[in-house]
C-alpha cells in the first residue's frame, strides 16, 4: 500500500480522485468504483500496489501490439482494479476485489508481492526488453506503473499501457512522459453502446487518445468486438474514420470480446478489415478465438486469439512481414523498419534504437505539452467551476452568459437569484456563473447542467465573449460525434431584436439545435427575450417553468446543504493585513475580448444650431491615438467607452449605504483590476447607478429589508407593473433612490454588489474614415437630458485622456458598386465614414451613391450638410435627398422619399449594390417596411442575406427624457 500522488484533499477529510474520469469524492475510509483506492484519515492510498494479481512472460505479439518491437519477449504485469463494468460479460468482474468498502483489499487477496526493483530484476534475468501494463486497468494504480517506468528507462526496457482510455488529464500529464506505448480498447464510436458496456461516457477516450497522439506515445487501438451489440457496419465505419482522421498509419485490432470466451463469425473480422481498408487505415490485424470447450479454458495456449495478419508497405503495398501470435516474420523490411522494395519507412518502433514515431514526442512540462493536455493552457482553477462543490453532479446549475453590453450577464445573474431565492429549488442546486469568455468550451463534456443566457450580435453573429465557445460548437460534425454532449442537459435564453428579422436571435437558434444534434438533451424549451417589447415578462415566465422543470427532474438535493450565499466574495485589503493566514487571491484580472486603447480628445465642436437655453445638442468629437497602439480600424467600427458614474451620486449612495468609500477592496471570482481598488472607484467605474432597478431585484431587495412596511411597498413595486412603471421609470428612478426611499435595506458587501448592474458599454461608431487617417477619428454623438455616457463626452475638455475599446464590424462595402444610403440625425455617422473612404479612389472606379438623410430641420438640425453638399459638387455623391420633418406643413420623412424613388432602389439591388440603414429603431422599421414594398417580401429576405443589406439602429426609449 503506497500514498497516491493523483488526488486532491477537499474538506471535512473528504479527498477527491483524479485518477480516473470518475473523479470519484470519497469520505473517510470509502474507496472509490474502482474499489482500489481509499481514502484513510484525509489522504488517498492506492491499497493494490506492489502486488501483482496477474503476470506472465509472452511475446509482445499475445498483447495484440502491432507495430511496437515484435518478436520481443514482454512481460505483462497487472494488480486488481477495475474503473469500468461490464454488463455483458461476467467474467470481467473481477471478483477478488471486496464487495463492501469497510473491508480491506489485503484481507481477501494480496496477490505476489512484487516492489518496482523486483520486476525490473525479472526482467533483466528473463532477457524481457519490454514491460506491458495489461491487467486489469492500469490507469488505477498509475503510480505504481510510474515508478516501474522510472526504473525501467534507466535500463532501456520499453513500457506499454493496455488501457480503456477512462482516465483523466492529470493522470495521462503524469504517465506520457515515463511510458512508450498505448493500445487503447475503443468499444464503439456511439455514447449510447459504450454506457451499455461499460457505463462510461465516451468522450474522454477519444480525447485521451487525440492527447497520447499528439504527445508523441506510440497509439495503437484495439476494437473488442460483442456480436449484436458493436458489429455493426456504420459504428465499424465510425471507428475507422476516427483512426484515419487522427493518422491513418495507427493500427487497427479487431478481435472477440475478451469475455466472449468463444469465436465470432469470420465475416464481421472480414467485413471489419474491408472497413478499414476503405476509409485508408495501413494497419489492421484481426484476430478470433478456437473453438472453446472445457477441455480448452480461455487464457489456455489452444485458445489464445490467433491472428495471421500481414504488415504492408503504406508507399508500394507489398507485404513486408506477416504476424502470428508468437512471431513476426519480415519478409520485405529491414529490422530498422524500411521496405525492402521502395526504401519507405514503416511507422512504428522496430528496434531500439529506430523508433519510427507517428509524431516526436513531446517535452513534459513544455507550453505544447500542456496545450495538448488541457488545452488553451487551462491551469488548475480552471478544469472545473465546481472543485469546491458539497453537491453531486445532477444539483450542479452552470449558468453562462454571452454579452455585448451587459444585458445578458444582468439576466444570467437574476436567474441565479431566482434559482436561490426559490421556495422549492432554493437550497437544492448549487449555481454558478460564467463568463461565456472565461469558459473552456471543452468542459461542456463534462458538465451536467448548463443554461446559457445570450444575446445575437452584429449579423446574426456571437457576442464577442461567446465566440470560443461558437467556434467549439461549430466545429464539431454531428455526424461523426453525434453524442458527444449526451451526459449534458441544457436550456437556453436569448436576447435580440425583432426588428432585425433575418438575424433575429440567430445566434441562440444555433446553440439550441446544434447542442440537441451533438447529443444534449433540452431541459426547458428555448427561451426568447425582444428589446422591442419586452425581456422582464418573457424571461419570468420561462424562468419560473424552468425551476418547475428543475425540480420534477432533479428533485431536492441529497446533500441537504442550503447555498443561498453569494457567488462573489468581497475581499477588504486592510483585513487581509491584519490576518496573515488571509492571502491575495491568486486571479487573472478578467480579458477584454474588445481590443482596448488609450485616447486624448483635440477637438470638440457643436453641430446642432440651437440657442443654449434649448438644451440641444450634438457634439463632434475628434480624438486621437495615444502613444505607439497600431489599431486598424476601419469603417464601420464602433468605439466602446465606460462612462463614470458623477462623484456626487456616488459619495450619495456611500453615505445611504453608510460605508467607507475610501476602504480598498477586490470582488472575485470577476476582478479585472490589478491590485486593490477603493470602493469609490468601483462604485464610479464598474456600477451603474443610474439605470431603473428591475422587478426581480426589487423582489431580492424586499427580502433584506428589516421594516415591514418598507418590505411589503416594495414587494407591491416588484408584482405590480402599473405601480412599478409610475414609480421607477415615469420618476426615472435608479439603485440610489430605492435605498434613500428604503433605507431598512440591509445587505452583505457580496450581496450588493451581486444586486448592482454592471456599468455596460455605450458603443458609437466611427463617423471618419480610416483611410484619411489611422491616428485620428471622429465620434458623433447626441447629448441626451440625463444620458450618462453623452453628457460624460459633450463635457470633456479637450487634451482629457480616456480608455476606450474598439469594436470590430463585419461591415463591408463594394465602392465598385452602387449604394444607397438611408440615415437621420447622427445615424448619418458611419455613412460619413464609408463616403470619407470614397474621397480617397479614383472617381472612375466608382460606382454610384445616392445619399437620403432625414433630420427635424434645414437650418438647425442637419448635421454635415455643407459637407455632403460639398462632396456632391466634387462628384462623390451622385444625389441628395433631403427630408426636413419641421420645415413645412406636411412632415416629410426618409421613407416617403424612398417610396419615390423606388426605381433606384430597384437598380441598386439588380446591379449588385449595398444599402445602408441607420438611425433609431422606429425610423429603421418604417424603412424595412418600404424596401419590402419596393422590392417584394421574398426579394428582400433574399437580399438582406447577401451581405449587402445593413442595418444599424437604436432604441429611443432606452433613452430617458
Amino acid at each position: 500500500m503506497t500514498k497516491a500522488v493523483l488526488y486532491k484533499q477537499i474538506d471535512n477529510g473528504r479527498v477527491k480522485c483524479c485518477c480516473c474520469n470518475h473523479r470519484c469524492t470519497l469520505t473517510n475510509f470509502k474507496s472509490g468504483k474502482c474499489r482500489a483506492r481509499r481514502n484513510r484519515d484525509g489522504d488517498l492510498f492506492l491499497e493494490i500496489s506492489g502486488f501483482l494479481i496477474k503476470s506472465h512472460f509472452e511475446s509482445i505479439n499475445y498483447g495484440m501490439i502491432g507495430n511496437f518491437l515484435p518478436n520481443e519477449k514482454a512481460f505483462f504485469i497487472g494488480t486488481l482494479g477495475r474503473n469500468l463494468s461490464c454488463k455483458f460479460h461476467k467474467h470481467c468482474v473481477n471478483e477478488f476485489l471486496p464487495k463492501k468498502t469497510d473491508r480491506e483489499i489485503e484481507d481477501i487477496y494480496k496477490g505476489d508481492p512484487m516492489s518496482p526493483e523486483d520486476i525490473i530484476k525479472k526482467c533483466e534475468e528473463n532477457e524481457c526488453r519490454i514491460i506491458v501494463f495489461a491487467y486489469y486497468e492500469p490507469t488505477i494504480y498509475s503510480e505504481y506503473a510510474v515508478e516501474i517506468a522510472k526504473l525501467a528507462k534507466q535500463k532501456e526496457i520499453k513500457t506499454i499501457y493496455i488501457t480503456n482510455g477512462y482516465m483523466t488529464q492529470e493522470t495521462i500529464e503524469y504517465i506520457f512522459p515515463h511510458i512508450n506505448a498505448v493500445n487503447v480498447n475503443l468499444h464503439s464510436f456511439r455514447n449510447s453502446t459504450y454506457q451499455k458496456l461499460t457505463n462510461a461516457r465516451l468522450a474522454p477516450i477519444l480525447k485521451n487518445i487525440e492527447r497520447f497522439y499528439k504527445l508523441g506515445v506510440w497509439v495503437e487501438i484495439t476494437t473488442p468486438i460483442t456480436p449484436e451489440l458493436n458489429d455493426k457496419q456504420e459504428e465499424l465505419e465510425e471507428i475507422a474514420q476516427f483512426i484515419s482522421s487522427l493518422d491513418p498509419n495507427i493500427p487497427w485490432h479487431i478481435a472477440p470480446h475478451y469475455g466472449l470466451q468463444t469465436p465470432i463469425q469470420e465475416s464481421i473480422l472480414e467485413k471489419a478489415r474491408e472497413i478499414g481498408e476503405k476509409e485508408g487505415l495501413n494497419f489492421i490485424y484481426t484476430y478470433n478465438y478456437n473453438k472453446f470447450s472445457k477441455s480448452n479454458p480461455v487464457n489456455s495456449e489452444e485458445n489464445k486469439p490467433q491472428n495471421i495478419n500481414n504488415i504492408i508497405c503504406p508507399n508500394c503495398r507489398e507485404i513486408v512481414a506477416k504476424r502470428t501470435n508468437t512471431k513476426t516474420e519480415y519478409l520485405e523490411m529491414s529490422s530498422e523498419g524500411k521496405c525492402a522494395k521502395c526504401s519507405q519507412i514503416i511507422p512504428g518502433i522496430w528496434d531500439s534504437k529506430t523508433e519510427n514515431l507517428l509524431v516526436p514526442k513531446i517535452e513534459p512540462n513544455s507550453p505544447e505539452a500542456q496545450e495538448i493536455i488541457w488545452g488553451s493552457g487551462i491551469q488548475e482553477q480552471q478544469k472545473s467551476f465546481f472543485e469546491d462543490s458539497k453537491f453531486d453532479r445532477d444539483h450542479r446549475v452552470l449558468i453562462l452568459f454571452g454579452t455585448q453590453t451587459g444585458t445578458s450577464e444582468e439576466y444570467a445573474h437574476q436567474l441565479m437569484r431566482s434559482i436561490q431565492e426559490d421556495e422549492k429549488a432554493g437550497g437544492s442546486f448549487d449555481v454558478r456563473v460564467v463568463d461565456l469568455d472565461n469558459y473552456p468550451s471543452h468542459l461542456l463534456l463534462t458538465e451536467s447542467l448548463v443554461i446559457i443566457v445570450t444575446s445575437t450580435f452584429g449579423e446574426g453573429q456571437p457576442p464577442t465573449n461567446a465566440m470560443k465557445l461558437y467556434d467549439f460548437i461549430k466545429n464539431q460534425d454531428p455526424k461523426k460525434t453525434p453524442f458527444l454532449l449526451e451526459n449534458l442537459k441544457f436550456a437556453i435564453f436569448g436576447l435580440g431584436s425583432s426588428m432585425y428579422t433575418e438575424r433575429y436571435q440567430k445566434f441562440a437558434r444555433f446553440l439550441d439545435s446544434r447542442l440537441e444534434e451533438l447529443g444534449a438533451k433540452k431541459l426547458h424549451r428555448l427561451g426568447e427575450g425582444d428589446v422591442m417589447k419586452s425581456i422582464d415578462e418573457p424571461f419570468s415566465k420561462w424562468t419560473q417553468s424552468l425551476l418547475n422543470k428543475l425540480i420534477k427532474k432533479h428533485g431536492a438535493s441529497k446533500t441537504g446543504i442550503v447555498s443561498k450565499k453569494s457567488q462573489l466574495e468581497v475581499v477588504f485589503e486592510d483585513e487581509m493585513k491584519k490576518n496573515a493566514n488571509i492571502k491575495e487571491k491568486d486571479e487573472k484580472p478578467k480579458i477584454d475580448t474588445t481590443e482596448k486603447i488609450h485616447l486624448r480628445l483635440v477637438n470638440k465642436k457643436e453641430l446642432l444650431n440651437y440657442p443654449p437655453q434649448e438644451n440641444r445638442n450634438c457634439k463632434h468629437l475628434e480624438f486621437e491615438i495615444i502613444g505607439d497602439e497600431k489599431r486598424i480600424f476601419e469603417s464601420g467600427d464602433h468605439i466602446g467607452i465606460h462612462p463614470p458614474n458623477p462623484i456626487k451620486l456616488v459619495e450619495k449612495f456611500g453615505k445611504l449605504l453608510k460605508i467607507d468609500l475610501n476602504r480598498k477592496i477586490q470582488i472575485h471570482p470577476f476582478w479585472k483590476h490589478e491590485g486593490f481598488l477603493s470602493i469609490r472607484e468601483v462604485l464610479t467605474k464598474d456600477y451603474n447607478l443610474t439605470y431603473p432597478v428591475n422587478q426581480n431585484k426589487l423582489k431580492s431587495l424586499s427580502k433584506h429589508c428589516v421594516n415591514l412596511q418598507e418590505q411589503e411597498e416594495l414587494y407591491k413595486l416588484s408584482k405590480d407593473p402599473m405601480k412599478y412603471d409610475e414609480w421607477m421609470i415615469f420618476h426615472q428612478r435608479g439603485i440610489v433612490d430605492v435605498f434613500e426611499n428604503f433605507p431598512h435595506i440591509e445587505l452583505s458587501f457580496s450581496r450588493l454588489f451581486e444586486l448592482l448592474s454592471k456599468q455596460p458599454m455605450r458603443f458609437y461608431s466611427i463617423s471618419s474614415s480610416p483611410k484619411i487617417s489611422q491616428k485620428k477619428f471622429t465620434l458623433t454623438v447626441q447629448v441626451m437630458e440625463n444620458g450618462l455616457c453623452s453628457n460624460f463626452l459633450a463635457n470633456m475638455k479637450e487634451g482629457t485622456e480616456i480608455e476606450a475599446h474598439l469594436q470590430k464590424s463585419s461591415f463591408q462595402v463594394d465602392h465598385s458598386k452602387p449604394l444607397v444610403t438611408i440615415s437621420t440625425g447622427t445615424g448619418f455617422a458611419p455613412i460619413r465614414a464609408v463616403i470619407q473612404d470614397r474621397t480617397t479612389m479614383d472617381k472612375k472606379e466608382l460606382g454610384w451613391l445616392n445619399v437620403f438623410y432625414g433630420a427635424r430641420t434645414a437650418k438647425m438640425d442637419a448635421i454635415y450638410k455643407e459637407e455632403i453638399d460639398q462632396l456632391k459638387n466634387q462628384g462623390f455623391i451622385n444625389e441628395v435627398f433631403y427630408a426636413f420633418s419641421r420645415d413645412q406643413k406636411e412632415k416629410i420623412y426618409v421613407q416617403h422619399l424612398l417610396r419615390k424613388q423606388s426605381q433606384l432602389v430597384i437598380s441598386c439591388v439588380n446591379e449588385g449594390g449595398s444599402i445602408l440603414v441607420c438611425g433609431q429603431i422606429e425610423m429603421g422599421l418604417e424603412i424595412q417596411s418600404v424596401l419590402k414594398e419596393i422590392l417584394g417580401e421574398k426579394t428582400f429576405s433574399d437580399f438582406s442575406q447577401t451581405g449587402r443589406f445593413f442595418l444599424e439602429t437604436w432604441n429611443s426609449g432606452h433613452v430617458k427624457k
